[in-house]
């Protein structure tokens, strides 16, 4: 039981009581390519030696910050660089080897948001996402005490996605993921979501949301600057904020929902929701928005150290996790940020990995 330090020393860690557990990852496992029909998914490596991620008409040119990095230094085989990358998002072994290399204990897995496929039919998508929750159930199966996964919905056909929510949660999963806005059709505070929360509360599985990109969809005018870099952050705030003023907590008050990108703009412009919400119609929440934080969990995807500080001493630590999106365009190292902000111990153990333990009930892991 060990774990390192600033200095790289080894010391001694007790993985009960200091489990470090990332909980956003993202993962393509081959039996998944092409479940959706026409729509894909496909992923490749274009002749510039860059990972080409398909969704229907949308396609993601996956560079990341680690693999440029690589590349700069010269003497590297790009394609054969990127199709160890793609060969390790699919291969729970690969991943493994990484934890160990990292001293993780836990990793939760999910597909990556480009394949919601909500605007899809429903047939298609109902097939895509038993495809793909099987898969992520196989890929944790391969290392049962190391990885959790949380399924996608096809959110077209409410009674399939709580059927399919039932299956995957016998299956091992441990919570459901989603987007934060136009599911299918619905948003986060539509009344016909409401038999997917009572389900998700029954079963205590919390929601994550992690936003897809906007021009999927939307038939947004293509932004070159702003997709991935602010609308992930923006659709985070967005998520929030329409959970809470929504009604969703005074009806389900026991749903959890963990909310990636360190909750968006949420600890730096609540006050201006406190400030609407008085001010605006059609508000459904009962008491001060405020008050709903506790349902909410963020994580420390924050990429400034003093933003980082705000957002600990704005929500507690009680409330926050380590997701990290692990080998992502934006990936950090989640453990080395929160060693960043010098936090006493005991809020520190909670981040890397108590609070996740908890909210995920991974307590049969560290058995």
């Amino acid at each position: 039981m060990h774990s390192y330090n600033e200095e790289d020393q080894m010391v001694t860690r007790n993985k009960v009581e200091q489990p470090r557990i990332d909980i956003h990852a993202h993962v393509i496992p081959p039996a998944i390519l092409g479940k959706a029909g026409p729509h894909g998914p496909d992923i490749m490596v274009d002749d510039e030696g860059v990972i080409i991620i398909r969704a229907g008409d949308y396609k993601l040119r996956g560079e990341t910050v680690a693999a440029k990095k690589e590349a700069e230094k010269g003497g590297v085989d790009r394609r054969a660089q990127q199709e160890k990358i793609i060969f390790a998002m699919g291969d729970p072994h690969s991943r493994v080897a990484e934890l160990d290399a990292l001293d993780i204990d836990v990793m939760g897995v999910t597909i990556p948001p480009l394949f919601y496929f909500y605007g899809i039919e429903r047939e298609q998508a109902i097939a895509f996402c038993t495809a793909a929750n099987d898969a992520l159930a196989d890929y944790c199966a391969a290392a049962p005490k190391r990885f959790f996964f949380m399924p996608s919905l096809p959110l077209q056909d409410i009674d399939a996605s709580i059927a399919e929510v039932r299956r995957a949660a016998a299956r091992g999963a441990r919570g459901v993921n989603m987007g934060g806005r136009n599911l299918a059709g619905k948003e986060l505070y539509d009344a016909e979501m409401w038999p997917l929360y009572s389900v998700l509360e029954e079963l205590g599985l919390p929601l994550f949301i992690h936003p897809y990109p906007a021009e999927i969809g939307d038939a947004k005018a293509k932004d070159r600057y702003t997709s991935l870099l602010l609308d992930y952050p923006f659709e985070c705030t967005r998520a929030v904020n329409n959970l809470i003023l929504g009604g969703v907590f005074d009806d389900f008050p026991d749903l959890k929902v963990y909310v990636s990108h360190g909750g968006g703009f949420i600890p730096y412009q609540f006050g201006r929701i406190e400030t609407f919400v008085n001010v605006i119609s059609g508000v459904r929440c009962k008491k001060p928005p405020r008050e709903y934080l506790k349902n909410f969990y963020f994580d420390t995807l924050i990429h400034e150290l003093d933003a980082r500080k705000y957002l600990v001493k704005w929500m507690g630590a009680d409330n926050l996790l380590v997701g990290d999106n692990h080998g992502g365009m934006d990936s950090v190292d989640g453990f080395k940020s929160v060693d960043e902000m010098e936090l006493d111990q005991k809020s520190a153990d909670k981040i890397k990995g108590l609070n996740a333990k908890s909210l995920f009930r991974l307590d049969d892991y560290f058995v």
